[in-house]
């Protein structure tokens, strides 16, 4: 064997492999990555985004008794004012002792349902704040024998 020439202007010999699809060989697989990312991350994102109580933390609202009789939609169904309201209710006025009278004074009457038998009073809230809202939740009070407030808590139907 002779030696090896190389002419000036020639190619050099090179090592890399060229690709016959180019920069199109990535497209496929970035398609994919995009679908997967839309179909499977999206609804992962969400998940997180319920469960970490930030959509209950953008909602929340001052209680107001007004707005709390009124029951109103505040043009959103999926967050009516009692909904909104309840745990600044549950903070900030201690519904223990308080007597029907004043409780109705306060949150209006109370909604008839055969949902809670063991219940005196409930308050139908809103579609429940959970990933998959399919229920109601409720504030269910309970009286003493001489109709003063014994015991509440938030429950879904």
């Amino acid at each position: 064997m002779g030696p090896l020439i190389i002419r000036p202007g020639a190619a050099e010999p090179s090592t890399k492999a060229k690709s016959r699809w180019g920069w199109r060989g990535l497209l496929i697989p970035l398609l994919m990555s995009l679908v997967l990312a839309v179909f499977v991350g999206r609804p992962i994102l969400r998940f997180l985004y319920h469960q970490s109580g930030v959509e209950r933390y953008l909602h929340q609202a001052r209680f107001d008794s007004k707005g709390w009789k009124a029951n109103a939609l505040d043009g959103s169904p999926m967050w009516p004012t009692r909904l909104r309201t309840v745990d600044d209710l549950l903070k900030r006025h201690l519904l223990d002792r308080l007597s029907r009278e004043e409780l109705e004074s306060l949150l209006g009457p109370g909604f008839h349902t055969n949902y809670f038998p063991d219940w005196d009073i409930a308050y139908r809230l809103g579609p429940e704040r959970s990933f998959i809202r399919i229920d109601s939740e409720w504030l269910v009070i309970r009286l003493d024998s001489s109709a003063a407030v014994k015991e509440y808590r938030l429950t879904v139907d």
